[in-house]
């Protein structure tokens, strides 16, 4: 399903998730094959973010989470993000998992942590954690789409 983007070795699935055997990198190429053929990871964390806005309107931002130190995806095909959203009560930082929902076009499993706007500028101040090794990534733009909701 995947292998090291450092050296090449291909890697099982249970290795996918930990530092590359041959030269203890986290840096992985994750392909999986679904019935469309090989999984755009970018894209369908993409779809997610936008699927999200277009149900969710509370939500004022939407991160991808990297994981690691590379800051990669963590290397086990998985989406994550982080929703900065009006309408969250504050409760800290809790992963939430799901599973793949194919017919909507999330054919991967993601976590999710949804945290209100005092809760986000807490995380960019360090007073609140992420789980450990995750560090926020690129924002994903609300869809003009979706601003007159």
């Amino acid at each position: 399903m995947g292998r090291c983007a450092s050296c090449g070795k291909n890697l099982s699935p249970a290795e996918m998730s930990q530092p590359c055997p041959d030269c203890r990198s986290l840096d992985r190429e994750v392909s999986g094959a679904d019935q469309f053929g090989v999984i755009d990871l970018a894209k369908v964390t993409e779809t997610l973010a936008r699927m999200h806005y277009e149900i969710e309107p509370g939500l004022v931002r939407i991160f991808r989470l990297k994981v690691g130190a590379a800051g990669d995806t963590g290397g086990d095909a998985c989406i994550r993000l982080l929703e900065v959203s009006e309408d969250t009560p504050e409760s800290g930082v809790m992963p939430l998992h799901f599973s793949p929902l194919p017919a909507s076009g999330v054919p991967l499993p993601s976590v999710i942590i949804e945290v209100s706007p005092a809760e986000f500028e807490r995380i960019r101040s360090n007073d609140l954690k992420l789980p450990d090794g995750w560090t926020i990534g690129e924002a994903f733009a609300r869809p003009t789409s979706v601003e007159s909701l």
